[in-house]
């Protein structure tokens, strides 16, 4: 019993050491991380006074200086207005606008046919040189060009590439015009902000804002395009295109795609429409350069492409109209597009073969037309060559065609 005592004792008093000895450690430990912890927040209370100071001595304006710039520092600052300095898009856009230009072309045409046509440019020299798509200018060489002081210019055409759809456009300013600076070849990267300025639907000086979304996206009007509920603006052309979400809209082909440095990256193009959302194509700064280059050799053509026509007024057969006629049982339910005809040049090409106010033109030479804009196309494609028509005639039937179009 006395040794089970004097066991117990011990154990007790050892129980006691290594209690007393973890409770120690603990205390030292805690000491120290408590220690660490007003240290580390002395440190990051003197880094924030550092970069408050620097905050209200300056704005940031690069990507740099933003990704590093610290908002909730910022937000202290009483010396300016902290908004300005997320103002980058406004500053990028500030710099580019002088440059841009807003530009209508009028065709009048043998057939007593006037059509108008608007879009966007940018000065590439202060000599007077801008730049657009060839779709804006549709042909015709003589142009309208109003400036961001609201003045309007006449201008002429002095060479087009229908390749890649660009067009170079002379004009004599009576004052100091600003050229739009351009990026650096390769220097564009997915993700990359970017800002598309232009004439949208005739309200100039537009801006929105996007990012690049693809580099180098390859486009054939032949399998992109031709899908019923889609409709193609401009032209494709051959070139490997710069994608952006940046919004595009009919008058803003022509227009810059710049950077946040205000330099010009690419020339806003075409656009998808229907149930596609956020897809715009650009033309790279690199065919730009190319187009310029050789122009100033004497290699680029002079000349718009030539354009044929039938001698119609049409519109391009939407679904409401469809859905109409359908109800009407006007036409049959396997027509899902077409041109809708609804006027008749007298001695015309379609006047020649029969064409009639209501009809509707489906194929041309097999290939499905769903738009005025396809039906231009195919005709200047096929370069005033015998082409067969199939339409439709409403509560008549299908009727099928030769006709030679005419150049105008």
């Amino acid at each position: 019993n006395e040794y089970k005592s004097y066991l117990s004792i011990m154990f007790s008093k050892r129980f006691f050491k290594v209690t007393a000895g973890i409770a120690a450690s603990s205390s030292i430990i805690g000491y120290f991380i408590t220690k660490q912890k007003e240290e580390w927040n002395t440190f990051n209370v003197s880094r924030h006074f550092s970069l408050l100071q620097d905050s209200c001595l300056k704005s940031y304006h690069t990507v740099s200086e933003i990704q590093n710039f610290d908002p909730l520092i910022h937000a202290h600052c009483k010396d300016q207005d902290s908004r300005q300095n997320f103002d980058f898009i406004a500053d990028a856009a500030e710099i580019a606008l002088p440059s841009v230009v807003s530009i209508a072309a009028y065709h009048k045409y043998p057939m007593n046919i006037t059509t108008g046509s608007s879009g966007t440019g940018f000065v590439v020299d202060s000599k007077g040189y801008v730049i657009t798509n060839e779709h804006v200018i549709d042909g015709t060489e003589h142009v309208a060009l109003t400036f961001h002081n609201g003045e309007t210019v006449p201008g002429h055409v002095v060479a087009v590439d229908d390749k890649t759809d660009l067009a170079l456009i002379k004009v004599q300013a009576p004052f100091q015009l600003q050229e739009l600076a351009m990026a650096e070849d390769q220097s564009l990267r997915v993700g990359q902000w970017v800002i598309a300025i232009g004439n949208s639907l005739c309200y100039s000086n537009s801006v929105t804002v996007g990012v690049v979304s693809y580099l180098d996206r390859e486009l054939s009007a032949d399998s992109q395009f031709p899908i019923k509920d889609r409709k193609y603006i401009g032209k494709v052309g051959a070139t490997k295109y710069v994608q952006t979400d940046a919004a595009i809209n009919r008058g803003n082909s022509g227009g810059p795609l710049v950077n946040l440095k205000g330099e010009v990256v690419a020339v806003n193009s075409l656009t998808l429409h229907g149930e596609v959302q956020n897809m715009n194509f650009s033309i790279p700064i690199s065919d730009v350069k190319r187009f310029l280059r050789e122009f100033s050799e004497g290699k680029s053509s002079t000349q718009p492409r030539s354009r044929y026509a039938l001698g119609i007024r049409s519109v391009t057969l939407n679904y409401g109209m469809i859905d109409f006629l359908k109800s009407q049982n006007r036409i049959p339910d396997d027509i899902e597009g077409g041109v809708f005809v609804y006027s008749i040049v007298n001695g015309s090409p379609a006047q020649e073969i029969g064409l009639r106010r209501g009809d509707i033109i489906i194929k041309i030479d097999g290939k499905g037309v769903d738009s005025t804009d396809a039906l231009a196309n195919i005709l200047n494609s096929k370069g005033g060559k015998t082409v067969l028509i199939e339409f439709y005639r409403p509560k008549a039937g299908l009727y099928s065609r030769k006709v030679v179009p005419r150049k105008v």
